[in-house]
């Protein structure tokens, strides 16, 4: 007697296809939802990155200028804090955003699920 898994692959294997076109579905779209995920960490990091990089040039320069006019130095000041503040929204959103779940983890489940229903064992 055949097992009843490769019984059903014999006798429909428009069922076989139907279930590799789900798969292959659902792999593109936790490939487009890592990919979304990944191009937001780049922004994030691109954010901290000129923040951090704007607010350095600006205190340089204010330390300038503040050595040579003794004025108003508190203005001078504020001008490196807006970039600071970009950055540190920047490293704020991006520890937030790091990834808690794994790449493909519904396709993962899809597989455990499809092993089980076919009576194979969960890998260890």
């Amino acid at each position: 007697m055949w097992p009843p898994l490769l019984r059903i692959l014999l006798d429909e294997p428009a069922l076989l296809a139907e279930h590799a076109a789900a798969y292959s579905a659902l792999i593109r779209q936790d490939a487009m939802r890592l990919q979304a995920r990944l191009l937001r960490r780049l922004g994030y990091l691109l954010l901290l990155g000129a923040g951090v990089l704007l607010a350095v040039i600006f205190a340089g320069i204010a330390l300038m200028l503040h050595a040579a006019n003794a004025g108003l130095y508190w203005l001078l000041w504020a001008v490196p804090l807006i970039p600071m503040v970009a950055a540190a929204i920047g490293a704020w959103r991006l520890k937030g955003d790091t990834p808690g779940c794994p790449a493909f983890s519904r396709v993962r489940t899809q597989v455990a699920d499809d092993m089980q229903l076919a009576g194979w064992k969960k890998p260890q």
